[in-house]
């Protein structure tokens, strides 16, 4: 086999790799991937359905992003509670962003009753993940005096897992 043909060989390998890569994403990501495309486009409702679908086979990145939706009224009525629950769902099956947007409800008393130590506790859980956005969240938490440095070590010894921490479900979502 001459120099050509085994670079060429090499090529048509490792482009077969990539397609199938996609392929194999796209299958298995459909509604995710898609939802993405119908917001790109401007067409919430179809984004909404599809992360609906997606959501409802665990996947927790949909939820996340489907209570952002809510949170923003983005295809679906503005709901802040509902929003709360979802990303409750995400956050205690260990996905980071909902575990930091659930802490920022319970920090600002969105949809939820405000309450620093579990948003602090959120925070500090999302940092354990190596999450850097909850660290400056946890910074900003500080140097407004939300919450104290005497309060962070009650906190840290309370919540150390997802464990720990108690279920949120609103109120009205019950």
């Amino acid at each position: 086999m001459s120099a050509m043909d085994n670079t060429t060989l090499k090529g048509a390998i490792v482009i077969g790799f990539i397609a199938s890569t996609f392929a194999f994403y796209n299958i298995y990501h459909p509604p995710t991937t898609n939802a993405f495309i119908a917001a790109n486009r401007g067409d919430y409702v179809l984004s909404v359905q599809l992360l609906e679908s997606d959501a409802n086979k665990g996947n927790l990145n949909a939820n996340t992003t489907l209570a952002n939706y809510y949170k923003l009224g983005l295809g679906v009525p503005k709901d802040a509670s509902k929003a709360v629950a979802l990303y409750a769902i995400s956050a205690h099956g260990g996905d980071q962003s909902g575990m930091i947007n659930l802490a920022l409800m319970y920090r600002d008393g969105l949809g939820i009753e405000q309450n620093n130590e579990l948003a602090y506790a959120w925070l500090n859980l999302a940092y354990l993940s190596k999450n850097p956005v909850a660290q400056l969240y946890m910074s900003e938490m500080l140097a407004t005096q939300q919450i104290s440095f005497h309060d962070v070590a009650d906190i840290k010894r309370k919540y150390t897992s997802l464990k720990n921490m108690p279920s949120t479900v609103p109120e009205n979502q019950q």
